[in-house]
């Protein structure tokens, strides 16, 4: 493995950790199934949850790791210091927000949670700035390519 791209090692284990709780509450959704669910929690805000961690965390993370880690050789342009950070802050914001969308899903679904006098669609708010950030991903890989 070449040095440029062991730096990336911890984009892959973060998407294994986002692998690790959306299969856990993969699990928790289908023993909910047979025996109910903990907590109050309903099925599908459980399904939201482990479906959108498993494309946002898992999925799509670690895609957009390997190709930032994959990137300069395939073109043998190595990236700029700069360009580097850019990229780890790109994924760093990808993996905040995948797991700040996690939580409202498994409690609200969709629906609207109340936050102090406003009812705000949290987990579509995360889920729409997670895509804010994959547009920033892809613009600075659409530059590099």
């Amino acid at each position: 493995m070449s040095e440029h791209r062991s730096r990336w090692r911890w984009v892959w284990l973060a998407a294994l950790g986002c692998f690790v709780l959306a299969g856990s509450t993969g699990i928790l959704l289908r023993f909910g199934m047979l025996l109910g669910f903990p907590y109050g929690l309903q099925y599908a805000n459980v399904r939201h949850a482990h479906s959108h961690l498993m494309y946002f965390g898992w999925v799509t993370l670690a895609a957009m790791g390997l190709m930032a880690a994959w990137l300069p050789e395939l073109t043998g342009r190595p990236f700029s210091p700069h360009r580097s950070r850019l990229f780890k802050w790109s994924l760093i914001l990808i993996l905040l927000l995948s797991l700040a969308a996690y939580v409202p899903f498994l409690l609200f679904g969709y629906r609207s949670a109340v936050v102090g006098t406003v009812r705000l669609p949290l987990s579509t708010i995360a889920a729409g700035l997670n895509m804010v950030a994959w547009y920033w991903f892809g613009w600075l890989y659409w530059q590099e390519t």
